[in-house]
């Protein structure tokens, strides 16, 4: 079954660092995150190379204004220069705690519009 789905997987969403940006939000732009991002997201290409690949971050504190983590992401998929690897960053939700099923929805429609308008099948 696993290489069956290796053989037809035509779309991955990655959701990236949720845990790590809670814990740590640097300041000053860290290219360690960039390095780490590129590797992770070679391994996942490596893996699924027919993919169209969404790297993304969730509406958590990562995209919250002022944050590095868009840029770290950003950056490494532009350096890895793969035309089927695409960034989306979803907009910061300012509420408390884990999203709710609502902003849940409201990320959800946000993804299809951009698999819509970014995805060539």
């Amino acid at each position: 079954m696993i290489k069956i789905l290796h053989l037809y997987l035509l779309l991955l969403l990655c959701v990236l660092s949720t845990n790590l940006i809670a814990q740590n939000n640097p300041l000053e732009f860290d290219y360690s995150h960039i390095d780490a991002y590129k590797s992770f997201v070679s391994d996942i290409r490596a893996k699924y190379p027919k993919a169209n690949i969404i790297c993304a971050l969730g509406s958590m504190d990562a995209t919250k204004e002022g944050s590095s983590w868009p840029g770290y992401v950003q950056t490494a998929v532009k350096e890895l220069n793969d035309e089927k690897m695409y960034t989306l960053m979803f907009p910061y939700k300012n509420t408390p705690g884990h999203p709710k099923v609502d902003e849940h929805k409201v990320m959800a429609k946000l993804l299809i519009a951009f698999i819509d308008e970014n995805i060539k099948w």
